[in-house]
């Protein structure tokens, strides 16, 4: 995968959290369905795992090791998470039509969107969140083919449209400037915007399920075959395909999100199996994949 990098924000494609009770064993709170649809992935500043089930409607929480801490829930087939610069929890609720935001432990504080429609702050099937530093919330506004931007508050700030295609995952750049990842019939890839919606053009090919920046400004992508680190000029630093997690012989397939914890090691959501496991993203030599941290069902 090779393509030339532009200088910025990245597009990628929450509710109350229910605590752990007697009822609750390990094995079922930390169960997804077992025709589970895993989707959507982040990690608060102190390395608490948000992960949503698109099927069964709810967003689970775990610690950074994978002890389950509990559910936050009902999300309307949550698609994407983000973690607010203050802590809060965003869930992209595509049903729903409408972003929810939450605190740490569950309580919901508003919801952005809600309608579906084509006017000002309205959404249809929204995939993608994300959070600048000043708390404006970005969404993926899939169903619109664009881009809608809301103040701290929920008010409709201003919007663009994503020409190449259907925005699924957004994230920024730590430069400055949003990458959305586009999933279209004409165009599969990342593309990049200005912080005002001025289009800068794609940065990478191909299929993009999440992506984040690394501390080195290199990008991680999960591809739809692996997860793969590239630089600035789009050239591959290391890539490592499917394959099975050490002493199994089942492994990562179908990758639907991933995110970086406070201690740098990469956290990967297989979305068939349904497990989250941890890969070191060393700088340039290939890492394996880590032990797993998580087994849903």
């Amino acid at each position: 995968m090779r393509a030339a990098l532009l200088p910025l924000l990245l597009v990628i494609s929450t509710m109350a959290v229910a605590p752990a009770n007697a009822e609750d064993t390990p094995a079922d709170i930390g169960a997804f369905n077992t025709r589970a649809c895993a989707w959507g992935m982040a990690i608060g500043a102190d390395g608490s795992v948000y992960v949503g089930d698109y099927r069964n409607g709810l967003v689970m929480k775990f610690s950074g090791s994978g002890t389950p801490l509990g559910t936050f829930g009902p999300a309307v087939k949550p698609t994407a998470v983000a973690i607010g610069p203050a802590g809060d929890v965003f869930v992209a609720e595509s049903d729903a039509n409408r972003v929810s935001e939450f605190t740490p432990d569950g309580t919901l504080v508003r919801t952005f969107g809600g309608t579906s429609g084509t006017g000002p702050g309205e959404l249809t099937f929204p995939c993608g969140v994300a959070i600048d530093s000043e708390g404006r919330v970005h969404v993926a506004d899939t169903g619109n083919r664009r881009i809608q931007v809301f103040g701290p508050e929920g008010a409709f700030v201003t919007q663009w449209p994503t020409p190449e295609g259907r925005p699924w995952h957004i994230a920024f750049d730590p430069r400055g400037g949003l990458d959305v990842a586009i999933v279209d019939d004409a165009f599969y890839g990342i593309t990049r915007y200005a912080p005002d919606g001025t289009p800068l053009g794609p940065i990478l090919s191909g299929f993009a399920a999440a992506f984040q920046f690394d501390s080195r400004l290199d990008l991680l992508v999960a591809t739809g075959n692996g997860v793969g680190k590239f630089d600035a000029a789009g050239n591959t630093i290391w890539f490592m395909p499917y394959g099975p997690w050490p002493g199994t012989t089942c492994g990562p397939w179908n990758i639907s999100g991933l995110a970086l914890a406070p201690d740098g090691s990469l956290d990967v959501l297989s979305r068939g199996f349904v497990h989250l496991y941890a890969a070191s993203p060393t700088p340039a030599v290939t890492p394996t994949w880590g032990s797993l941290k998580s087994r849903y069902r």
